[in-house]
Protein backbone atom coordinates (compact mmCIF):
# COMPACT_ATOMS: atom_id res chain seq x y z
CA UNK A 1 0.00 0.00 0.00
CA UNK A 2 1.72 3.38 -1.09
CA UNK A 3 2.10 5.70 1.82
CA UNK A 4 2.73 9.36 1.00
CA UNK A 5 5.16 11.66 2.57
CA UNK A 6 5.49 15.27 3.95
CA UNK A 7 9.20 17.08 3.93
CA UNK A 8 9.99 17.29 7.91
CA UNK A 9 11.19 19.97 9.83
CA UNK A 10 13.62 18.00 11.40
CA UNK A 11 16.48 14.95 10.28
CA UNK A 12 15.20 12.30 9.89
CA UNK A 13 18.38 9.87 10.42
CA UNK A 14 17.32 6.47 8.95
CA UNK A 15 14.01 5.02 7.96
CA UNK A 16 13.22 2.04 5.63
CA UNK A 17 9.71 1.26 4.40
CA UNK A 18 9.23 -1.88 2.61
CA UNK A 19 6.39 -2.70 1.10
CA UNK A 20 5.92 -6.30 0.87
CA UNK A 21 4.37 -8.23 -1.59
CA UNK A 22 3.15 -11.76 -2.29
CA UNK A 23 4.79 -13.13 -5.06
CA UNK A 24 2.64 -15.35 -7.40
CA UNK A 25 4.05 -16.23 -10.19
CA UNK A 26 7.27 -15.92 -11.93
CA UNK A 27 7.76 -14.78 -15.23
CA UNK A 28 10.64 -17.17 -16.78
CA UNK A 29 13.01 -15.33 -19.12
CA UNK A 30 14.12 -16.02 -22.24
CA UNK A 31 17.68 -15.81 -23.80
CA UNK A 32 18.36 -13.25 -20.85
CA UNK A 33 14.96 -11.45 -21.62
CA UNK A 34 11.69 -11.43 -20.02
CA UNK A 35 8.77 -12.43 -22.77
CA UNK A 36 5.92 -10.22 -22.71
CA UNK A 37 3.42 -8.94 -24.37
CA UNK A 38 2.40 -5.51 -25.92
CA UNK A 39 -0.39 -5.07 -23.47
CA UNK A 40 1.79 -6.17 -20.05
CA UNK A 41 4.38 -3.88 -21.08
CA UNK A 42 2.07 -0.92 -21.47
CA UNK A 43 0.57 -1.69 -17.61
CA UNK A 44 3.70 -2.29 -16.50
CA UNK A 45 4.85 0.99 -17.69
CA UNK A 46 1.56 2.84 -16.16
CA UNK A 47 2.44 0.88 -12.99
CA UNK A 48 5.72 1.95 -12.59
CA UNK A 49 4.73 5.91 -13.00
CA UNK A 50 2.00 5.23 -10.43
CA UNK A 51 4.63 3.89 -7.88
CA UNK A 52 7.47 5.53 -8.37
CA UNK A 53 7.15 9.18 -7.43
CA UNK A 54 9.54 12.07 -8.66
CA UNK A 55 12.62 11.83 -5.88
CA UNK A 56 14.89 14.11 -4.92
CA UNK A 57 18.28 11.90 -5.47
CA UNK A 58 18.80 7.93 -6.53
CA UNK A 59 21.49 5.30 -4.88
CA UNK A 60 21.98 2.49 -6.97
CA UNK A 61 22.45 -0.65 -5.73
CA UNK A 62 24.50 -4.04 -6.99
CA UNK A 63 25.68 -7.01 -5.30
CA UNK A 64 28.58 -5.43 -5.87
CA UNK A 65 27.72 -2.70 -4.02
CA UNK A 66 28.25 -4.58 -0.26
CA UNK A 67 31.94 -4.69 0.75
CA UNK A 68 32.33 -8.90 1.28
CA UNK A 69 33.20 -7.92 4.79
CA UNK A 70 29.97 -6.18 5.72
CA UNK A 71 27.98 -9.56 3.77
CA UNK A 72 29.96 -11.87 6.61
CA UNK A 73 28.77 -9.69 9.40
CA UNK A 74 25.74 -9.34 8.33
CA UNK A 75 25.55 -13.30 8.00
CA UNK A 76 27.49 -14.05 11.23
CA UNK A 77 27.09 -11.48 13.32
CA UNK A 78 25.95 -12.81 17.02
CA UNK A 79 22.46 -11.47 18.48
CA UNK A 80 23.16 -9.49 21.44
CA UNK A 81 21.22 -9.38 25.03
CA UNK A 82 19.79 -6.16 26.65
CA UNK A 83 23.02 -5.85 28.60
CA UNK A 84 25.32 -4.96 25.77
CA UNK A 85 25.89 -1.78 24.46
CA UNK A 86 23.63 -1.04 21.81
CA UNK A 87 25.20 1.14 18.93
CA UNK A 88 23.56 4.68 18.93
CA UNK A 89 23.63 4.98 14.74
CA UNK A 90 23.51 1.60 12.67
CA UNK A 91 24.47 2.04 9.22
CA UNK A 92 22.45 0.06 6.17
CA UNK A 93 25.00 -1.14 3.33
CA UNK A 94 23.30 1.19 0.83
CA UNK A 95 24.57 3.80 2.98
CA UNK A 96 27.88 2.92 1.81
CA UNK A 97 27.12 4.32 -1.34
CA UNK A 98 25.22 7.36 -1.14
CA UNK A 99 23.26 9.25 1.26
CA UNK A 100 19.29 11.02 1.24
CA UNK A 101 19.31 14.66 1.54
CA UNK A 102 18.23 16.19 4.54
CA UNK A 103 14.82 15.73 5.68
CA UNK A 104 14.35 12.87 3.40
CA UNK A 105 13.98 9.20 3.55
CA UNK A 106 15.08 6.10 1.12
CA UNK A 107 12.27 4.08 -0.12
CA UNK A 108 13.14 1.27 -2.45
CA UNK A 109 12.64 1.88 -6.13
CA UNK A 110 9.94 -0.45 -7.99
CA UNK A 111 11.44 -2.09 -10.84
CA UNK A 112 9.76 -3.57 -13.96
CA UNK A 113 11.11 -7.13 -13.08
CA UNK A 114 9.13 -6.15 -9.56
CA UNK A 115 6.41 -6.11 -11.35
CA UNK A 116 6.44 -8.82 -14.28
CA UNK A 117 6.86 -11.74 -10.81
CA UNK A 118 3.52 -11.21 -10.06
CA UNK A 119 0.00 -12.45 -11.68
CA UNK A 120 -1.93 -9.00 -11.19
CA UNK A 121 0.15 -6.00 -11.72
CA UNK A 122 -2.76 -3.61 -10.47
CA UNK A 123 -2.28 -5.11 -7.18
CA UNK A 124 1.52 -4.72 -6.91
CA UNK A 125 2.22 -3.55 -3.14
CA UNK A 126 -1.56 -4.63 -1.82
CA UNK A 127 -1.24 -8.30 0.40
CA UNK A 128 -3.81 -10.21 -0.45
CA UNK A 129 -5.69 -12.13 2.01
CA UNK A 130 -3.03 -11.65 4.43
CA UNK A 131 -5.90 -11.62 7.43
CA UNK A 132 -7.04 -14.91 6.78
CA UNK A 133 -4.36 -17.11 9.31
CA UNK A 134 -5.87 -14.66 11.98
CA UNK A 135 -9.37 -15.95 11.59
CA UNK A 136 -8.87 -19.96 12.20
CA UNK A 137 -5.38 -19.92 14.28
CA UNK A 138 -6.08 -21.03 17.64
CA UNK A 139 -3.16 -20.76 20.52
CA UNK A 140 -2.69 -24.69 20.38
CA UNK A 141 -3.65 -25.28 16.83
CA UNK A 142 -1.11 -26.09 14.35
CA UNK A 143 -3.41 -27.71 12.06
CA UNK A 144 -3.43 -24.39 9.71
CA UNK A 145 -0.20 -24.14 7.82
CA UNK A 146 0.00 -21.01 5.29
CA UNK A 147 4.31 -20.67 5.70
CA UNK A 148 3.36 -17.80 8.18
CA UNK A 149 3.97 -17.84 12.17
CA UNK A 150 2.66 -16.01 14.74
CA UNK A 151 3.27 -14.03 18.09
CA UNK A 152 0.22 -12.13 18.41
CA UNK A 153 -1.37 -9.42 21.30
CA UNK A 154 -4.45 -7.70 20.41
CA UNK A 155 -7.51 -6.16 20.85
CA UNK A 156 -10.96 -6.31 19.32
CA UNK A 157 -14.28 -4.65 19.44
CA UNK A 158 -13.20 -1.06 18.17
CA UNK A 159 -13.55 1.50 17.35
CA UNK A 160 -10.59 2.93 17.39
CA UNK A 161 -8.86 5.93 16.52
CA UNK A 162 -4.72 4.67 16.40
CA UNK A 163 -2.42 3.09 18.84
CA UNK A 164 1.25 3.02 20.10
CA UNK A 165 3.78 1.28 21.44
CA UNK A 166 7.70 1.24 22.23
CA UNK A 167 9.32 -1.90 20.12
CA UNK A 168 12.17 -3.46 21.55
CA UNK A 169 13.88 -5.81 19.22
CA UNK A 170 17.51 -7.32 18.34
CA UNK A 171 18.53 -8.16 14.98
CA UNK A 172 17.34 -11.80 14.81
CA UNK A 173 18.82 -14.68 12.44
CA UNK A 174 17.14 -15.12 9.21
CA UNK A 175 17.15 -18.16 6.56
CA UNK A 176 17.91 -17.30 2.91
CA UNK A 177 14.10 -16.26 1.67
CA UNK A 178 12.40 -15.69 4.87
CA UNK A 179 11.58 -12.71 7.14
CA UNK A 180 10.86 -12.17 10.65
CA UNK A 181 8.82 -9.17 11.59
CA UNK A 182 7.76 -6.83 14.67
CA UNK A 183 4.91 -4.47 13.89
CA UNK A 184 1.74 -2.73 14.93
CA UNK A 185 -1.42 -4.11 12.70
CA UNK A 186 -4.25 -1.72 12.65
CA UNK A 187 -7.61 -3.37 10.57
CA UNK A 188 -10.81 -2.16 9.97
CA UNK A 189 -13.77 -4.10 9.07
CA UNK A 190 -14.23 -7.44 9.09
CA UNK A 191 -12.03 -10.55 8.17
CA UNK A 192 -12.65 -11.43 4.91
CA UNK A 193 -12.61 -9.75 1.02
CA UNK A 194 -12.72 -6.34 1.75
CA UNK A 195 -10.81 -5.88 5.03
CA UNK A 196 -8.52 -2.75 5.22
CA UNK A 197 -5.05 -2.92 7.15
CA UNK A 198 -2.13 -0.96 8.22
CA UNK A 199 1.27 -2.26 9.27
CA UNK A 200 4.27 -0.17 10.59
CA UNK A 201 7.06 -1.28 12.90
CA UNK A 202 10.47 -3.17 13.47
CA UNK A 203 13.03 -0.81 14.76
CA UNK A 204 11.39 2.25 15.84
CA UNK A 205 8.47 3.36 18.21
CA UNK A 206 5.63 4.07 16.27
CA UNK A 207 2.49 6.07 16.65
CA UNK A 208 -0.59 5.18 14.38
CA UNK A 209 -3.62 7.35 14.18
CA UNK A 210 -6.45 8.46 11.84
CA UNK A 211 -6.93 12.40 12.49
CA UNK A 212 -9.80 13.98 12.88
CA UNK A 213 -13.49 14.21 10.34
CA UNK A 214 -13.89 14.91 7.72
CA UNK A 215 -9.96 13.83 6.32
CA UNK A 216 -9.35 10.34 8.36
CA UNK A 217 -6.04 10.07 6.78
CA UNK A 218 -3.91 7.49 8.86
CA UNK A 219 -0.46 9.11 10.69
CA UNK A 220 2.59 7.49 11.25
CA UNK A 221 4.50 9.65 14.07
CA UNK A 222 7.92 8.10 15.31
CA UNK A 223 8.99 8.92 19.43
CA UNK A 224 5.94 10.90 19.76
CA UNK A 225 7.92 14.01 17.86
CA UNK A 226 8.32 12.99 14.20
CA UNK A 227 5.75 13.07 11.82
CA UNK A 228 6.52 10.77 9.28
CA UNK A 229 3.38 10.84 6.38
CA UNK A 230 0.07 9.04 6.56
CA UNK A 231 -1.56 6.83 4.05
CA UNK A 232 -4.66 8.49 3.13
CA UNK A 233 -8.17 8.24 3.55
CA UNK A 234 -8.83 7.54 -0.14
CA UNK A 235 -7.19 3.96 -0.43
CA UNK A 236 -9.75 2.99 2.33
CA UNK A 237 -12.79 1.92 3.06
CA UNK A 238 -13.94 1.25 6.70
CA UNK A 239 -10.45 2.60 7.89
CA UNK A 240 -11.86 6.17 6.32
CA UNK A 241 -15.02 5.65 7.62
CA UNK A 242 -15.22 4.16 10.99
CA UNK A 243 -12.21 3.32 12.62
CA UNK A 244 -10.38 0.55 13.56
CA UNK A 245 -11.86 -2.82 14.41
CA UNK A 246 -8.51 -4.63 15.80
CA UNK A 247 -5.36 -3.97 16.58
CA UNK A 248 -2.46 -6.26 16.71
CA UNK A 249 0.82 -6.43 18.26
CA UNK A 250 2.90 -9.06 16.79
CA UNK A 251 5.92 -10.86 16.10
CA UNK A 252 5.52 -12.61 12.67
CA UNK A 253 8.01 -15.28 10.80
CA UNK A 254 7.92 -16.39 7.20
CA UNK A 255 8.58 -20.31 7.05
CA UNK A 256 9.47 -21.52 4.15
CA UNK A 257 9.93 -25.38 5.47
CA UNK A 258 13.72 -25.59 3.44
CA UNK A 259 13.91 -29.30 3.37
CA UNK A 260 10.98 -29.83 4.88
CA UNK A 261 11.94 -28.79 8.49
CA UNK A 262 11.04 -25.91 10.94
CA UNK A 263 12.58 -22.74 9.80
CA UNK A 264 15.28 -21.71 11.92
CA UNK A 265 14.36 -18.21 11.24
CA UNK A 266 14.29 -16.33 14.64
CA UNK A 267 11.91 -14.09 15.89
CA UNK A 268 12.50 -10.85 17.99
CA UNK A 269 16.39 -12.18 19.78
CA UNK A 270 15.51 -15.83 19.05
CA UNK A 271 14.76 -16.07 22.59
CA UNK A 272 11.78 -17.62 24.40
CA UNK A 273 9.39 -14.62 26.81
CA UNK A 274 9.73 -16.96 29.67
CA UNK A 275 13.69 -16.22 29.19
CA UNK A 276 12.43 -12.43 30.43
CA UNK A 277 14.40 -9.01 30.65
CA UNK A 278 17.86 -9.36 29.36
CA UNK A 279 17.13 -11.63 26.56
CA UNK A 280 13.56 -11.46 24.89
CA UNK A 281 11.84 -9.14 23.31
CA UNK A 282 9.38 -6.57 23.87
CA UNK A 283 6.76 -4.63 23.25
CA UNK A 284 5.91 -1.86 26.34
CA UNK A 285 4.12 0.83 26.90
CA UNK A 286 1.23 -0.05 24.68
CA UNK A 287 -2.09 2.15 24.35
CA UNK A 288 -4.96 2.89 22.62
CA UNK A 289 -5.92 5.78 20.79
CA UNK A 290 -10.13 6.08 21.34
CA UNK A 291 -12.27 7.97 19.35
CA UNK A 292 -11.99 10.90 21.63
CA UNK A 293 -8.24 11.24 20.78
CA UNK A 294 -7.61 9.57 24.60
CA UNK A 295 -4.50 7.83 24.84
CA UNK A 296 -5.16 4.91 27.08
CA UNK A 297 -4.83 1.46 28.02
CA UNK A 298 -6.08 -1.76 26.41
CA UNK A 299 -9.10 -3.46 27.51
CA UNK A 300 -9.51 -7.00 27.03
CA UNK A 301 -5.90 -7.97 25.62
CA UNK A 302 -5.91 -11.26 24.31
CA UNK A 303 -2.78 -13.11 22.95
CA UNK A 304 -2.81 -15.69 19.83
CA UNK A 305 0.13 -18.05 19.13
CA UNK A 306 0.43 -20.46 16.15
CA UNK A 307 3.04 -22.44 17.53
CA UNK A 308 4.02 -22.34 21.01
CA UNK A 309 7.06 -24.44 21.20
CA UNK A 310 8.14 -22.46 18.37
CA UNK A 311 7.65 -18.88 19.18
CA UNK A 312 5.44 -17.30 22.05
CA UNK A 313 4.27 -14.40 23.76
CA UNK A 314 3.62 -13.30 27.55
CA UNK A 315 1.63 -10.80 28.35
CA UNK A 316 2.11 -8.31 31.89
CA UNK A 317 1.88 -5.10 33.61
CA UNK A 318 4.25 -2.84 36.13
CA UNK A 319 4.53 0.88 36.71
CA UNK A 320 7.51 1.59 34.31
CA UNK A 321 6.69 -0.55 31.16
CA UNK A 322 2.77 -0.60 31.58
CA UNK A 323 1.00 -2.92 29.60
CA UNK A 324 3.67 -5.02 27.89
CA UNK A 325 4.87 -8.54 26.27
CA UNK A 326 7.44 -10.53 25.22
CA UNK A 327 7.85 -12.34 22.59
CA UNK A 328 10.01 -14.50 20.18
CA UNK A 329 12.05 -17.98 19.82
CA UNK A 330 14.48 -19.65 17.87
CA UNK A 331 12.43 -21.44 15.39
CA UNK A 332 13.39 -25.15 15.06
CA UNK A 333 14.73 -26.95 18.50
CA UNK A 334 13.98 -30.12 19.90
CA UNK A 335 10.04 -29.55 20.44
CA UNK A 336 9.60 -27.63 17.21
CA UNK A 337 10.32 -29.82 14.54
Amino acid sequence: MPVRFLTLHSVVRCLMVVLTVMVTNIVEPVDGKVNISGQQKQETEFRLKQLNKQALNSIEMTPSSYPHEVLAEENNAPAPSNDEEQPENIVHPWQLVGECPENTIPIKRITKEDLLRIDDIKNYGKKLNISQPHQFYQPTDTSVDNGHEYAITYVNGGPYRGTKAQINVWKPRIEAGESSISQIWIFGGKFGPGLNTIEAGSHVNPTLYGDDNPHRNWWLQLNDQELIGYWPKELFTNLADEGASTIEWEGEVVNTKKDGQHTTTEMGSGHFPSEGFGKACSFEVIKIIDMNNGIIDPVGVQTLVSRPTCYDIKTGYDKLYEVFFYYGGPGRNPECL
